[in-house]
């Protein structure tokens, strides 16, 4: 693999140039020095146009190749071996061209400026490529920290890292950029989460003064998994505040602020946003933008075999089955959660309105609950303890019994999805409903259904 790197000449490529160099160092991976020509460059056929180019512009690119080698050889002092590239084109749409023809791992530009008409300006370069390109981006504002990134035994010190998480695909893309940074040397992780309490609240179903330990629970495991040792950071999001400026704050003081992307253009980013994009220019750190798919081979096998599976059961021959089906492939060391739904009992139609049944007492809510426990409890196989299966039964409360298991999916963090199916006909599903239609349709993860009869 290959960091690439683009500049022109200027000071601030100068700063992303020595941090690229001092990254390729670290993670020992060649560095290829790009510098995009602003004119093209005569094709081989085209001797007319060579004639040309070489009275107007030949000099201009000995002077760039010479910059450019004389650049190059000053980045091989810092440890690593560089390849010195000289194209023509738009500057984003090159390097990006080229990241992909030579199997980038990293593009490094500078985070100051921007690209008009035929010149390089950096930021807007940068923006461009956070959007479009698949390979991660290092927007650099200062080398210095990848400079001194080291053990502390040379007057170094490890390089701080603050990695913006929501939990979802993109900041496992994150976090795995940053487990494999940290081969290159120690560094100190922070993950910060910006979360608004109420809608925390409500996609958990639990209170919102039990959303913090919630997500410190569900998610200390799974980050110790994608990016080794982590500080977790929960910052609840001001009343019209911005994820991105939240994130940005945190990062002030750190070398360098980690986010994952969906790379969302147009309409998309309208409507849901880019948090990425906006960390770019908010941002007075250092910036890695780490697209959904570009680390997909290198992400931990968290999810299969899947290490943390919830099966919800409603306590029939059915349930029975989807529960064995769980513990059948969870693998050694995995956690396994039971969880049964106690189903409030609708409103009856009656005339023109509603009438509510009556509702339970406490104590008959309770005994209902613990007997539910302690049933799921009763099916949780012999040798679930000899292959250190780490097991959780819960019972919970609600009406809508799909929306409790996708709630308790988030709690969990679940890998896995895993329930049964009654087979109602098309006619009993459209007027009953389905739970695990609507289950798949809500969990955002994958879900195994175990059909009537399944073996």
């Amino acid at each position: 693999m290959t960091i690439l790197c683009g500049t022109d000449f200027t000071g601030a490529s100068h700063e992303a140039a020595r941090a690229a160099a001092a990254i390729a160092a670290r993670t020992n991976e060649p560095l290829e020095l790009v510098h995009v020509l602003d004119f093209p460059l005569p094709t081989s056929t085209d001797e007319g146009g060579k004639r040309r180019f070489g009275d107007l512009f030949a000099p201009e690119v000995e002077r760039r190749r010479t910059l450019l080698d004389n650049e190059a050889e000053r980045l091989t002092e810092l440890g690593c071996e560089v390849r010195a590239a000289l194209l023509s084109g738009t500057p984003d749409d090159t390097l990006l061209a080229r990241a992909l023809e030579v199997q980038a791992r990293l593009i490094v530009v500078a985070a100051l400026g921007g690209r008009s008409g035929s010149s390089w300006r950096m930021a807007d370069v940068a923006d461009r490529l956070a959007v479009a390109s698949p390979v991660p981006l290092l927007a650099v504002r200062s080398a210095r920290a990848f400079e001194t990134w080291s053990d502390g035994r040379d007057g170094g010190r490890p390089l701080e890292v603050v990695v913006g998480v929501d939990f979802g695909p993109t900041s496992e893309a994150a976090a795995a950029w940053v487990a494999h940074l940290k081969t290159g040397g120690p560094c100190e992780v922070t993950a910060a989460h910006v979360y608004e309490p109420d809608r925390e609240a409500r996609r958990l179903g639990i209170g919102p003064t039990e959303v913090e330990g919630a997500l410190r629970d569900a998610w200390g495991a799974r980050l110790a998994e994608l990016a080794g040792a982590a500080r977790l950071e929960l910052l609840p999001l001001p009343a019209r505040g911005r994820t991105a400026d939240a994130l940005a704050e945190a990062a002030q003081g750190a070398d360098l602020l980690v986010v994952g992307t969906h790379q969302r253009t147009g309409l998309a980013r309208h409507l849901h946003g880019s948090v990425s994009y906006s960390v770019l220019p908010a941002s007075t750190t250092n910036v890695v933008v780490v697209p959904r798919a570009a680390l997909r081979e290198e992400l931990p096998a968290t999810h299969f075999p899947p290490q943390r599976l919830l099966v919800a059961s409603d306590l029939t021959p059915a349930g029975d089955r989807a529960i064995a089906h769980a513990f059948a492939i969870a693998p050694q060391g995995a956690r396994v959660t039971l969880l049964h739904v106690v189903h409030l009992p609708e409103p009856m139609a009656v005339g023109y309105g509603y009438v509510p049944p009556p509702p339970p007492s406490t104590a008959e809510v309770d005994s209902a609950l613990h007997h539910a426990e302690r049933q799921l409890a009763s099916r949780v196989p012999p040798d679930a303890k000899a292959r250190k299966l780490e097991t959780h039964c819960e019972a919970v409360q609600a009406r809508d019994v799909a929306h409790a298991v996708v709630q308790a999916a988030e709690r969990e963090s679940a890998d896995l999805i895993c329930l049964a199916t009654h087979a109602h006909g098309a006619l009993a599903t459209a007027l009953l409903g389905s739970v695990a239609r609507e289950v798949v349709r809500g969990a955002g993860r994958p879900v195994l259904l175990v059909p009537p009869g399944g073996g």
